[in-house]
């Protein structure tokens, strides 16, 4: 993907994705290169499916929970899995609306890396979303129509196994070491254990409930919440706590049917106790390192 503007600053993106199956048994990996970021190594690791739930192995992105982001992650899970459901992609990722004067096109961006790209028509759209990793993080939605200027606007998304469909209750579990994702380099490992384990249930058609816990050397985290769906409109409300003295709370609520209008709200609070990080870790620590590292090789 190449992407710019007229007197403004150009980038290039190359991601390459590999899957080599046999049977119920896969290997994945994943190379991403940036003009920004230079060569990363996003994911290699193997899976194998067992009836509904799925072993992994290697190095991989974990989902983390709405108020605290994926990691990446060497290591191993266990999972339920949706793969084989013909409406997966309906009951993992939130949707993303919007709406376009004339035609155009629409990129979803994270840390300046092009994820999914589409050329739409003027109306009121939902983006495809079935080729965005799992987890919660914040993106860009950068629009470029014909004779107007691009337009940005950034937003959290969440993709996760966390609700469940009727009649299915689905887990989690994944532990291993963290492995640091922003960095000019294939590969770099931390020291840091990092262990994650989730549980969801539907009750019925209306109402699911989740659990997520978090752990790694420093803190403990766990966050609770719940999902009513009514129609088109679907409501999330979810509460967070953590050892190391962070708390925090998320409302999400969307509408989105075939009319004219679409609404999406996400509001979210995090309280933090000095310099304490909401997993007691996390990314402040491993922002540090890597700017130690930058200043050490300058």
């Amino acid at each position: 993907v190449a992407s710019g503007s007229t007197g403004g600053d150009a980038s290039l993106s190359l991601q390459d994705r590999l899957i080599l199956a046999s049977g119920n048994k896969r290997l994945r990996s994943g190379l991403f290169y940036s003009s920004e970021y230079g060569l990363q190594a996003d994911q290699a690791f193997a899976e194998i499916d067992v009836d509904e739930w799925r072993y992994s192995a290697g190095l991989m992105f974990v989902p983390g929970s709405d108020l605290i982001g994926r990691r990446k992650l060497l290591g191993a899970g266990l999972a339920s899995q949706l793969d084989t459901r013909i409406d997966r992609e309906t009951l993992l990722g939130s949707p993303l609306p919007v709406s376009l004067v004339s035609r155009g096109r629409v990129e979803i961006v994270r840390n300046g890396r092009v994820l999914a790209s589409q050329v739409l028509d003027p109306g009121n759209h939902r983006l495809d979303t079935a080729s965005l990793p799992e987890g919660s993080y914040e993106i860009t939605i950068r629009v470029t129509e014909i004779g107007a200027p691009i337009r940005e606007t950034t937003q959290f998304y969440t993709k996760s196994a966390r609700v469940a469909p009727v009649g299915r209750d689905l887990v989690f579990i994944y532990g291993g070491l963290l492995a640091r994702e922003d960095t000019r380099s294939v590969l770099r490992l931390t020291d840091r254990p990092y262990a994650l384990a989730g549980y969801a249930h539907r009750w019925n058609s209306h109402f699911s409930t989740d659990a997520t816990v978090v752990a790694t050397d420093k803190s403990l985290a766990a966050q609770v919440g719940g999902n009513v769906f009514v129609g088109d409109a679907q409501l999330r409300v979810a509460g967070l706590g953590s050892a190391s003295g962070a708390y925090g709370a998320l409302v999400q609520f969307g509408l989105h049917g075939q009319g004219p209008l679409a609404i999406a709200v996400d509001l979210r609070k995090i309280e933090l106790r000095g310099n304490a990080t909401i997993d007691g870790l996390a990314s402040e620590d491993l922002r540090r390192e890597n700017s130690l590292e930058d200043d050490i090789a300058d």
